[in-house]
């Protein structure tokens, strides 16, 4: 299955060089304290992007890693502000210098570029990255290395926090995914070969181990046994399931430091909630990894990201990672140009994005008037990089290949093709219309959660146009595609192909996560690829030409509604009617929400699967 993905963006290196030196400028005008460490954190990882793409650009002129005079120049740079931020952290914010870094020569090259994983998603911090190194400290003669893309930065803060001598070297693993190899110059081999003890630097291991192991590899040829290597990671566990007997040995055998969220940041969290509320706090509670919902409620616990509830004097409040520097600060913007749809922002803190915890019942799916509005609001939100057409079919095909067969996926291909014909204006997408996602308060107000982190996620799909959207409104809320589309101006060709992509998107993200929903969208695919099988050129011709903004060209899209805003209190069993007749074999599995009680008695969000 196809579901994890990158989003590039192009840029040039100047225009990455001036968005550091324009984000140290801000922190040097930032109020001593937290806030102007969190500024200085933040220039420190946009300068790290910078160097980084020079090093890539560096790569692809030469097909090799080597030392190259700018990309060291950039580097020492970052050393300089991984110091300054080191200073801030043991002085514990109280003294937060700010560094001036000399611009490098104007370099216009357009290059690619994305925020580092680990800090836009998972929660590694780089003040947890200085304390899990301070027991190496000092190792002047350490060969450090580390692995691009998150590797520049933490090859950075090591070099900082170990006081080395030698000048950090950061490598770019290339092949498949879980057999990855290096291409280094022999000069960089015979550097460190001199060294006493090596350091390699990644935010893994992943699924094989295979990107760390390469580098430790590489070091083993030049002289290094695994026992002088140790390992820099985001977390203490093993390799994934891919990873052969020899890569899980090498991480035994290398000593281990571990960037922790739970030693570093967590205990101080609270106090800096706190602060931003001006209010103290009467509890502090982890919903991260699907504590927020019952056994059944359909949750992926490794991909949600780090959530609490702070509780004051005056309400609730979730407090969710949003993600460091620039990434962090969109999703606040996000909350704040969506007004009243998504619970009130309050600020960022640290990555953590701020907001009023909804006091409310169970899920309560909006009517297909307040769909269509909240759609055209989102319609309205500037986009970003986002899979391209032809990442969406190929995902698609191999989606539905591997659940459904070639029977399904030549029905499909009788249609992809046009989907890259079709024009298409990229907007910050939800991505998540589901019907457990909307809740009302107390006075019968309806807020869509989960609304900023989607379009944005570690996954394939990234900013869309509209049709994604009115797509996944149709299909989880069994609402009229043509309806929607006209609400916010979406293509209904675009729509109607959407109306296949969604579901194998959402078929390969469940089976990934091992959940029994995966079945509802593999149900959901057999039968609205069936007909389309049966009559291609019909259908051919729907997506070729716009269909009617009416109920009628709603009606010949086929949506079939995986939940619907009514629901039967009899059977808990949707009662929606969609034009579709239902026959005993063919019963359609919905999700219909119940309400489940946390430790203070507050009804939280929950959802049961039925069907």
């Amino acid at each position: 299955m196809i579901v994890y993905g990158d989003h590039p963006r192009p840029t040039t290196l100047a225009a990455l060089d001036a968005e550091a030196i324009a984000r140290l400028d801000a922190a040097r005008a930032t109020t001593p304290g937290l806030a102007r460490h969190t500024a200085l954190v933040a220039a420190f990882l946009a300068a790290a992007e910078a160097t980084r793409a020079r090093a890539d650009a560096d790569f692809a002129r030469a097909g090799y890693d080597r030392r190259a005079p700018e990309a060291e120049a950039a580097m020492a740079g970052l050393i300089c502000l991984a110091r300054a931020v080191r200073i801030s952290r043991r002085s514990r914010f109280r003294r937060t210098p700010v560094p001036r870094i000399e611009p490098l020569a104007h370099d216009p090259t357009p290059v690619t570029t994305k925020p580092a994983e680990g800090f836009a998603f998972y929660a590694l911090y780089p003040e947890a990255v200085l304390d899990a190194l301070e027991s190496l400290a000092p190792a002047r003669d350490l060969a450090v290395v580390g692995l691009r893309g998150v590797g520049t930065a933490l090859v950075a803060l090591a070099a900082a926090a170990t006081r080395t001598r030698r000048v950090p070297i950061t490598v770019r693993p290339a092949g498949h995914p879980f057999a990855r190899t290096l291409s280094v110059d022999p000069a960089l081999a015979r550097d460190v070969a001199a060294a006493a003890t090596a350091l390699v630097a990644d935010e893994g291991p992943g699924l094989s181990g295979s990107s760390m192991a390469a580098a430790v590899d590489w070091l083993g040829q030049a002289g290094l046994s695994a026992k002088l290597v140790h390992l820099l990671t985001s977390h203490a566990g093993p390799p994934g399931a891919m990873a052969d007997d020899r890569i899980r040995a090498l991480f035994t055998a290398c000593p281990r430091h571990v960037a922790s969220f739970e030693a570093s940041i967590a205990p101080h969290l609270p106090g800096w909630v706190a602060a931003l509320l001006g209010q103290p706090l009467t509890a502090w509670r982890d919903i991260s990894g699907g504590a927020w919902a019952d056994a059944v409620t359909p949750t992926d616990p490794p991909r949600e990201r780090l959530k609490f509830i702070a509780s004051t004097a005056s309400g609730r409040y979730l407090v969710k990672f949003a993600g460091l520097g620039a990434v962090g600060e969109a999703k606040l913007a996000r909350a704040r140009a969506l007004g009243g749809w998504v619970p009130s922002p309050i600020g960022l803190v640290h990555g953590f994005l701020v907001e009023r915890w909804i006091e409310c019942g169970p899920p309560a799916p909006p009517t297909l008037s307040e769909a269509a509005a909240y759609l055209a609001a989102r319609a309205r939100l500037p986009g970003g990089p986002g899979a391209s057409p032809a990442n969406l079919i190929e995902m698609a095909r191999a989606n539905i290949g591997e659940a459904l067969g070639p029977e399904a996926v030549a029905a499909f291909d009788s249609l992809a093709p046009v989907l890259e014909t079709l024009p298409s204006l990229a907007i910050a997408t939800d991505n998540r219309l589901h019907a457990w996602e909307w809740v009302r308060d107390a006075h019968a107000r309806l807020f869509k959660t989960d609304a900023l982190d989607h379009c944005e996620a570690h996954d394939l799909i990234g900013h869309q146009d509209i049709a994604w959207d009115v797509a996944g409104a149709a299909i989880e809320l069994g609402f009229d595609p043509a309806t929607l589309a006209r609400a916010c101006g979406a293509d209904t060709r675009l729509v109607a192909m959407h109306l296949l992509i969604y579901p194998a998107f959402q078929l390969g993200l469940w089976t990934m996560a091992g959940h029994p929903r995966a079945k509802v969208y593999a149900a959901h695919l057999r039968v609205a690829l069936t007909p389309f099988g049966a009559a291609a050129r019909r259908s051919r011709s729907l997506i070729a030409t716009p269909s009617p903004v009416s109920g009628t060209g709603a009606t010949a899209m086929r949506v079939r509604p995986l939940a619907c805003a009514r629901y039967s209190t009899s059977n808990n069993r949707a009662a929606a009617s969609t034009g579709f007749p239902v026959g005993e074999s063919e019963r359609w599995p919905t999700i219909s929400p119940k309400p489940i009680r946390n430790s203070s008695g507050a009804a939280c969000i929950a959802a049961s699967r039925t069907g």
